[in-house]
């Protein structure tokens, strides 16, 4: 059986994803060596710097995809 995180790279190569922005953090500290390997990285100090980056990416026609943690409310 495949674990979750291969899962998810999985999905992001059939999605086409060519450029991973990852703000690291304790939820999905196991899925970023893996994306690191899979693909190229931008490694990101704040959110903010991620949508801009991957919005210019983007209109450059690439297709990004940003890693960060869910801060959910739960309801």
């Amino acid at each position: 059986m495949v674990n979750p995180e291969e899962e998810v790279i999985r999905i992001m190569k059939n999605a086409g994803i060519d450029l991973a922005a990852t703000l690291p953090c304790d939820r999905i500290k196991n899925l970023l060596p893996l994306v690191s390997k899979n693909f190229p990285e931008i490694k990101l100090t704040r959110e903010e710097n991620g949508v801009g980056i991957c919005a210019g990416f983007y209109l450059a026609g690439g297709k990004p995809m940003m890693l960060i943690q869910s801060t959910g409310s739960g309801t």
